[in-house]
């Protein structure tokens, strides 16, 4: 049996308890009626997802702006799949199943979690067949951290993440993931650090590199352009990076540094001129 990636449900009854202070009989109805009902003590995510809900309602998180995001994973092939800014929970769900048939996850592809108005993490361990999702987070790096404990937690010992997707993420974009923590002994140019773009029209590529040794790169055009972050180094003329998180990459080349918003890098893709996000 493959192990639970979902956090005790006891957090969550624990959550309810301290989030939700003095409702009244109508709220409290209202909220039962708007929230998915638990199909019974052997359909834990189900039961988890239920309290999130009503935690959620009765701080009054649920109005009219929701939106949701989902995350779904095979435990044939531990690929996953994600979907963001959806309008209902139900769609959130249908359209992650679907992105991680898509990615090839096979027929057994399942919603094992949904978050309002946060952002959710899912972490895999394909080797050992594990992985892990975080609960709902403020932050895609709350997110990232939360899911790669659970993945550990569940066996886990080659643990990627793979997404952070939030609920308010524009459907038409690929999601962003946060950037890595800072990894020591990697050699940065400090000319390099921060946030750069280029234009991809309609919209624009974004690659953010931290003094830390660590990036991440998202698209923000229509195009679906894979996330990725990971480690990078760069110093006197030359980089390397190796993506650990979202999808599988590497590359390499050379800079030249022009003025302090303009570099050049030469990479796998040809050449390029990053301008500073202002």
């Amino acid at each position: 049996m493959a192990p639970q990636s979902q956090p005790p449900l006891a957090i969550f009854v624990l959550a309810v308890s301290v989030g939700c202070g003095t409702v009244g009989s109508a709220a409290a109805d209202s909220c039962s009626e708007r929230c998915p009902v638990p199909l019974g003590m052997n359909d834990p995510v189900t039961a988890t997802q239920s309290q999130l809900c009503l935690a959620n309602c009765r701080r009054g998180v649920l109005g009219g702006g929701d939106s949701y995001a989902a995350v779904a994973i095979s435990e044939t092939t531990y690929r996953a799949g994600v979907a963001y800014g959806e309008p209902s929970r139900e769609q959130a769900e249908r359209n992650a199943v679907a992105s991680c048939r898509q990615n090839n996850g096979g027929a057994d592809c399942k919603s094992v979690h949904w978050v309002a108005n946060s952002c959710v993490g899912i972490a895999i361990s394909r080797d050992d067949k594990a992985y892990g999702v975080s609960g709902p987070e403020n932050s895609r790096l709350a997110a990232w951290h939360s899911a790669l404990e659970y993945c550990r937690k569940f066996g886990g010992r080659h643990c990627s993440v793979m997404a952070t997707p939030c609920s308010k993420d524009d459907s038409r974009r690929a999601s962003a993931l946060p950037l890595p923590p800072p990894r020591a002994g990697l050699k940065i140019d400090p000319q390099l650090v921060g946030e750069w773009f280029i234009d991809m029209n309609p919209g624009r590529w974004i690659w953010e590199i931290g003094s830390g040794g660590t990036y991440q790169f998202h698209s923000e055009a229509p195009d679906l352009a894979p996330t990725h972050a990971g480690l990078i180094s760069a110093a006197d003329g030359k980089w390397t990076l190796n993506a650990t998180a979202g999808v599988a990459d590497s590359d390499g080349g050379t800079y030249q540094i022009l003025g302090r918003d303009k570099v050049t890098m030469t990479g796998k893709l040809g050449t390029a001129t990053w301008r500073r996000v202002q």
